[in-house]
């Protein structure tokens, strides 16, 4: 079982089995007046943002993976599996952090057939179809390489959601159980408002 879960950037906050529902709010700054010389005119910058505190995505709070015979890994249809961004404004996946439990190890898809380790597992993640990320690299740099493919579009437009893919397997494995859910590793998200670019 893998565990996602979603934090909202500004204050750090992890939220665990829930997801938090907040209304949309712009932070409005209005620049000082700037007199024109020797004339009756002013001019006043209004200046917008949007805040990572109003963040209102919804993610996969678990991911339960078959293992089948020869230790490849049978994920959900990616359909089942998806970011959905509830904001009336553009938002996007800022990171993602990977955490192993349980004693497994990940390792590289490459490195995956000469391991000896026990509980050696390689796992991927496909965000629409793209080009699967090695949650293995997730570990030494959380800051995702390709910002651009895990953008969200406003509430209710097609690219509103990512659909998840996962794929993977695992090898010398002596913890999983039969018919007995065990957690492999944890995927912290953190979100942010607006495109990356």
């Amino acid at each position: 079982m893998i565990r996602l879960e979603e934090i909202v950037n500004a204050f750090k906050t992890k939220i665990y089995a829930t997801v938090a529902s907040v209304a949309l709010a712009s932070l409005i700054a209005c620049g000082a007046l700037v007199p024109y010389a020797l004339a009756s005119e002013a001019s006043t910058k209004v200046n917008a943002a949007l805040s990572n505190t109003q963040v209102n995505i919804t993610a996969p709070l678990k991911v339960d993976i078959t293992v089948k015979p020869d230790g490849t890994f049978l994920a959900p249809d990616s359909t089942t599996l998806q970011i959905i961004n509830n904001s009336p404004y553009n938002a996007h996946v800022k990171g993602i952090v990977v955490n192993a439990s349980n004693n497994f190890k990940i390792v590289e898809q490459t490195e995956f057939d000469a391991s000896t380790a026990k509980e050696a597992l390689w796992m991927s993640i496909s965000p629409n179809g793209s080009a699967p990320i090695q949650i293995s690299t997730l570990r030494k740099d959380p800051i995702l390489t390709t910002p651009g493919i895990w953008n969200l579009a406003p509430a209710g437009e097609i690219q509103s959601k990512i659909n998840l893919g996962f794929s993977g397997a695992i090898k010398n494995d002596t913890l999983l159980l039969a018919d007995t859910p065990t957690e492999l590793y944890t995927l912290t998200w953190t979100f942010a408002a607006g495109s990356a670019k």
